[in-house]
């Protein structure tokens, strides 16, 4: 065997085993990694989320903390038949299967009550209407408030004895009362309103444009034409009989006429 086919041989052995030596580090990596992954990720390890509403946030953590679970307050609602702070969801939900370090965002109950805007109904909807849309805004409602007016109609919304403004916000869940017309309407007040100052009388005194009313007309008065006898006059006294009393005329005075100095008091005779 010459030297250079036994150079060629070592070299070819040399070659084989670095090859060999890689794949032998490449499988030790794969495996290194992925039990490092499933170290990381607890693949395999799952609890269950445990049942928490209604408890309070410091209580609930205790639980958490004991399966490996991690918990975080992230937003409030508000439920009034609910302790104020407890918790009322959670995500993941209760029951759930999770693995170990996983962050459960809770939802707790506010402590006061969040305000919102009455919807408008006053004056302008049925009780109907607005019982519908006070609930869906979330309040509660009594039994309504009778008021003279048109039956079945809002008048007014009532919160603690007091009636709302338009535009106003109170807390959720509160109660409210609906003022609603009972069907007894005073005519009399709106015929004296609309009337007021518009009427017009003729010549006669009579109505030139009457507001018609429900009232039945009473009847126009005809005005009655008394006739007076003629007086007689007085027969003349006996002493006065035939003699006829005679009215003077006063005459105009006539203005003096001023006399000729040239002329004599006898009128033929000239100086």
């Amino acid at each position: 065997m010459t030297l250079n086919k036994l150079s060629s041989l070592s070299a070819n052995r040399f070659f084989w085993i670095n090859i060999a030596a890689m794949v032998v580090v490449a499988l030790l990596l794969g495996i290194i990694v992925f039990k490092g992954l499933d170290v990381y990720t607890h693949h395999g390890e799952e609890v269950i989320v445990p049942d928490v509403k209604g408890m309070m946030p410091n209580q609930a953590e205790k639980m958490f903390r004991d399966r490996g679970l991690i918990a975080k307050v992230v937003t409030t609602s508000y439920r009034k038949d609910m302790p104020s702070g407890c918790i009322l969801e959670l995500t993941p939900e209760s029951g759930e299967k999770v693995k170990k370090g996983r962050i459960i965002f809770l939802t707790i109950n506010s402590i006061d009550a969040p305000l919102r805007e009455v919807p408008d109904v006053t004056e302008n909807s049925s009780a109907r209407e607005a019982e519908a849309q006070l609930l869906t805004a979330g309040f509660h409602l009594t039994p309504n408030q009778l008021v003279k007016g048109e039956l079945d109609w809002v008048y007014g919304v009532l919160y603690n004895g007091r009636r709302i403004m338009t535009g106003e916000k109170i807390p959720v869940g509160s109660i409210l009362t609906l003022q609603i017309g009972n069907g007894d309407v005073d005519m009399s007040e709106n015929d004296s309103a609309a009337t007021d100052g518009s009427i017009m009388l003729n010549e006669e005194g009579e109505e030139s444009n009457p507001t018609p009313t429900n009232e039945p007309k009473a009847a126009k008065a005809t005005p009655v034409k008394v006739k007076t006898a003629p007086t007689k006059a007085a027969p003349p006294n006996k002493e006065n009989n035939g003699i006829k009393k005679t009215q003077t005329k006063q005459q105009p005075t006539k203005k003096a006429t001023p006399k000729n100095p040239h002329k004599n008091d006898n009128s033929n005779e000239w100086f």
